[in-house]
């Protein structure tokens, strides 16, 4: 039988305190922005690729070359704060 919320059973929900919201914030920050930090390095290499190409007419080739290196250097930069931030604090 699946779990209804509004069975007479159910625990009833109750809000963060503000204490632990402000916890709940610390530990999300440094994840917050990940996306948009991927989102920048892959544009901003395409860019600078998509620039390169049409000033010495190589299309496509340094615009593909900087996609593929943005693309890793974002996720190097991911896998980084995952890492950090699974390692236990050293007392």
């Amino acid at each position: 039988m699946a779990h209804d919320e509004n069975s007479p059973d159910a625990e009833p929900i109750t809000p963060l305190k503000p204490q632990t919201k402000q916890t709940a914030m610390q530990q999300m920050a440094p994840f917050m922005n990940l996306g948009m930090e991927l989102f920048a390095a892959v544009a901003g290499f395409g860019a600078i690729g998509w620039f390169i190409d049409s000033k010495f007419n190589t299309a496509p080739l340094w615009m593909i070359i900087l996609l593929f290196l943005g693309a890793i250097g974002g996720m190097y930069n991911l896998i980084r704060v995952v890492i950090k931030s699974s390692e236990k604090p050293k007392l």
